[in-house]
């Protein structure tokens, strides 16, 4: 798994990530996992982070949440949905929550 190999590379300060649209079926809860066990790596030291066209939902998106609370390096998270409607506002009140968390560094 790509995402997964990454915790080796403990240099990498920027990750980007793109998804294109046949990526789409059922590869979310599947990445929104592994960059959730990468993020919860102690060894990370990710201080940027740039998700772009994911098909990430509410169960994804609180895998993220959660796991952005267990980070202490991460400073900059962005995420760009395109028309992506499938978060509901349940999913945003989880991730909300790693924002209102004072172990998260963000």
């Amino acid at each position: 798994e790509l995402i997964a190999s990454l915790a080796f590379h403990h240099n990498l300060r920027e990750l980007y990530l793109c998804f294109a649209e046949y990526e789409r079926t059922n590869y979310e809860r599947k990445w929104c996992v592994a960059l959730g066990n990468l993020l919860k790596n102690q060894e990370t030291q990710v201080e940027k982070l740039s998700i772009y066209n994911s098909f990430v939902d509410d169960e994804g998106v609180t895998i993220l949440g959660n796991a952005l609370v267990k980070n202490n390096e991460l400073k900059q998270f962005n995420i760009f949905l395109q028309e992506n409607q499938s978060i509901t506002s349940t999913g945003w009140v989880a991730f909300s929550r790693c924002l209102a968390n004072p172990n998260s560094s963000l």
